[in-house]
């Protein structure tokens, strides 16, 4: 069975933390609860205790155990000196006063250091003295003892007495610390199933799912991601569904007129003469031409588009798309002029996709411009750049058309018209060659009636 991520998160957080109080707790009690009683002054010399501790040593030999500790808490009251007999396994067999004698042995050196551990009901210390070289000695018994002379109690630090506060102080962090491993795995959590409950439900179609981003960590910014990331989707799928529904309907009416055409020179209906001929033909090369441009557009976008640059002068190239376009719809009289001058710098591109743009540019200036009008393409370099504008003196472009002029099939015209607006795909592919080549392209207008304005940058370099 999988462990989720929230109980695998609390173990770790759980166990570093219950380790962490562990070790602080163990060096607290170490720091906190051991006494270590410093000697004031240099302890006597062996010369110096030596007749005591002969007295100490002829005491041992000759009382009995029941004797002995009041004999040596005799040798306290007289001398001060305090007294400690232990045995080979360092427990205490007597001593001069009731504390020393129901301590614990820790350490017991050749050089009297004593370390002992002292405890009770509520008491729990350590002390650390230094007294007389220990004295092997032997007992009634012939039991072998060792006598070790330490110094009076007014020459050490007075003794600490401690509680197990330490216990206390681990416990009460213990329960702080429990909640608050519970709030911060529920923080980091609850955005992420938060996000995994977005992402199924995006799985199940709902596209316009979305996620709180609340804060300015890493689990905001995923959020944030993921919120882009759900937008970009379900803008790509609007635009598949539009593009869908787009090319559905233009290619409708050419292939039914196709179809209708055919049907009716096949039932005897209409003759096959060189009218009908035409009209086939002229749907065959719409619909070739709808067919090129998607191609190119899917191309582009996917940047799969084949650029063959090179060195190029941009006068020819503008000239020969003002030529093509004006061939391409004869018969109307609006004037296109080229205005560029002569020092135009040449710049680095694929004159044949350079040139698709400023003829769908000049095309689409045509289009959108009545007869007697005019379309003027001028050119001057600016920086590091070199600036374009395909202006008409058309019925222009109203200001909540102009934000959607390059995006597939837009077409302000509701009619939807082929007359007055194409397949609406060739902004669309202009934006895109002129990206592919480094550029951008924007399009203004002061609104109806007051023409339209197409401006394309290309960096001089390519």
């Amino acid at each position: 069975m999988a462990v989720r991520l929230r109980t695998r998160l609390f173990l770790v957080v759980a166990v570093l933390l219950g380790a962490s109080i562990l070790a602080s707790a163990l060096l607290s009690r170490r720091a906190t609860l051991v006494e270590v009683r410093a000697i004031v002054g240099a302890p006597p010399t062996a010369e110096e205790t030596a007749p005591l501790m002969d007295q100490v040593e002829r005491i041992v030999r000759e009382s009995s155990s029941a004797e002995l500790s009041a004999a040596l808490a005799a040798v306290e009251a007289d001398t001060g000196r305090r007294v400690i007999v232990a045995d080979a396994d360092r427990r205490v067999v007597a001593a001069s006063n009731r504390q020393l004698a129901e301590a614990r042995v820790l350490m017991l050196t050749t050089d009297g250091t004593l370390r002992a551990e002292l405890a009770g009901p509520d008491t729990h210390a350590r002390m650390e003295l230094r007294g007389t070289p220990m004295r092997h000695v032997t007992d009634l018994t012939g039991r072998g003892l060792t006598a070790v002379l330490l110094p009076p109690a007014d020459e050490e630090t007075a003794p600490i007495q401690q509680t197990p506060l330490w216990l206390w102080t681990t416990l009460a962090t213990g329960i702080v610390a429990v909640p608050l491993v519970f709030a911060v795995a529920r923080r980091i959590l609850d955005p992420i199933g938060a996000l995994t409950a977005a992402a199924r439900r995006m799985q199940a179609g709902d596209l316009d799912v979305r996620v709180n981003v609340r804060g300015r960590d890493e689990l905001a910014e995923l959020g944030t991601a993921f919120n882009g990331m759900a937008a970009r989707i379900a803008e790509t799928e609007r635009l598949r569904r539009q593009m869908v529904s787009d090319v559905a309907h233009e290619l409708r009416s050419p292939v039914t007129n196709l179809r209708c055409t055919l049907e009716s020179i096949q039932d005897g209906l209409a003759p096959l003469d060189r009218a009908g001929i035409d009209a086939l033909h002229e749907e065959t090369l719409f619909l070739q031409r709808l067919i090129a441009d998607l191609q190119d557009i899917t191309l582009a976008e996917a940047r799969q588009l084949a650029l063959h640059p090179e060195l190029v002068d941009l006068g020819d190239i503008l000239r020969r798309a003002s030529c093509n376009a004006s061939n391409s719809e004869p018969g109307e009289r609006i004037d296109v002029r080229i205005e560029i001058p002569d020092d135009l710098p040449e710049i680095t591109a694929d004159p044949a996709r350079l040139e698709q743009v400023f003829r769908n540019l000049i095309a689409n200036a045509r289009t959108h411009t009545s007869a007697g009008g005019r379309v003027t393409v001028t050119a001057a370099r600016t920086g590091d750049e070199v600036e374009v504008h395909v202006s008409d003196t058309g019925r222009g472009i109203a200001p909540e058309h102009l934000p959607h002029v390059f995006d597939r099939f837009y077409r302000a015209d509701a009619s939807r018209s082929r007359i007055t607006g194409g397949a609406g795909l060739g902004l669309a592919i202009v934006r895109q060659l002129v990206s592919a080549h480094g550029g951008r392209v924007t399009a203004t207008s002061e609104g109806h009636g007051k023409g339209a304005r197409f401006t394309v940058a290309l960096p001089i370099g390519g």
